[in-house]
């Protein structure tokens, strides 16, 4: 049985609030039958969406649990909507939530003073369904877009430090990885999305042996026969690790088939061929490449003319794609890629 430490376990049991969820919206208004209107419009759309009366009920909402979008009457008992932006906006809990401002008084006054406030946008009473929809649907989808990098930045990074911990020297060959992942990428022309892919898999290929014994990954020697059942356990891990985050799913194809093999003798489904996704046989190459010029407890560095040498044999052994394997090597001894950066 695998166990992982208490800091590991904080940073998985903390990528839980990371997992796919509809966009949630706060209403606060006091006018309920623009709030019931509001919030039948917007569950048509199958967002979450909840209301409170006053501005004060509305705050402590938000700051419990921030939600994508909030709709913020401006005409409200005992607090005016202006003071309630301003409060939300000094609030780290909740500054970064998109404000719709909506309000009866349609005065070019009023929207300059609500967009001084903080307000990302201004709808005016009666409300228009479509100007709800899209401004709801807009905001919060790129709010969440921006949250969503945000956080996938600094769980890459807290994930990188706990394996740099358990196999020292570790971080250092996931830079090497991911710098060099993305330029070969964009060297193969791929598409934006998947270079960045291919940059944040040599953050996280590894990231599975956060959860194996310490005894295995360090060990000076050859790993025995049970040490390598466990070691291969460790592509598997990683995607399910990584599979919380919703920003990652490009990456978990890499994450679980970097060690299958083009002629299927690989692990863990003895994928074969071009059943290996195209950007994890890219990444592939890469990891290799760096782990054969690299010192390891195991091992010492090579000269990158060996590595490339190697690369191009075990690729006529049938383990990497024999395509890009040509490529990365070409590019690489004509200075293309830069591979001491």
């Amino acid at each position: 049985m695998l166990t992982l430490t208490s800091s590991t376990q904080q940073v998985l049991e903390g990528l839980d609030d990371h997992r796919p969820a509809s966009l949630r919206v706060l209403l606060i208004d006091d006018d309920h039958l623009c709030s019931a209107q509001v919030r039948r419009l917007l569950q048509q759309d199958r967002l979450e969406v909840e209301s409170r009366v006053t501005a004060e009920a509305g705050l402590e909402a938000a700051r419990q649990a921030a939600p994508d979008v909030i709709l913020l009457d401006l005409e409200l008992p005992s607090m005016t909507g202006f003071e309630a932006l301003q409060l939300l906006r000094s609030d780290a809990r909740c500054s970064h939530v998109a404000v719709v401002v909506i309000s009866a008084r349609d005065d070019a006054r009023t929207r300059a003073a609500a967009f001084a406030a903080g307000a990302d946008c201004f709808l005016a009473k009666p409300l228009s369904q479509d100007e709800v929809r899209a401004a709801v649907l807009s905001l919060g989808g790129r709010g969440r877009l921006l949250r969503d990098r945000e956080e996938a930045a600094s769980v890459l990074d807290a994930l990188a430090r706990i394996l740099d911990l358990r196999v020292p020297g570790s971080r250092a060959h996931m830079q090497r990885a991911a710098q060099l992942a993305r330029r070969f990428g964009e060297w193969l022309e791929f598409s934006p999305e998947d270079c960045l892919a291919l940059e944040r898999a040599g953050w996280l290929h590894d990231v599975g042996k956060i959860a194996l014994p310490a005894s295995i990954l360090n060990k000076p020697g050859p790993l025995d026969a049970a040490e390598v059942r466990i070691m291969r356990r460790h592509p598997v891990l990683g995607e399910r690790i990584c599979a919380r985050l919703r920003t990652l799913g490009p990456v978990l194809p890499v994450i679980r088939h970097h060690h299958e093999h083009w002629d299927g003798s690989g692990y863990p489904d003895r994928l074969a061929g071009e059943q290996v996704p195209l950007i994890t046989r890219a990444f592939q190459v890469v990891d290799v490449f760096d782990a054969l010029v690299s010192k390891r407890s195991y091992k010492e560095s090579m000269p990158a003319s060996r590595a490339l040498e190697i690369l191009e044999a075990e690729a006529r052994r049938g383990l990497w794609d024999p395509s890009l394997v040509a490529d990365f090597c070409a590019a690489t001894r004509a200075g293309e890629l830069d591979t001491h950066r």
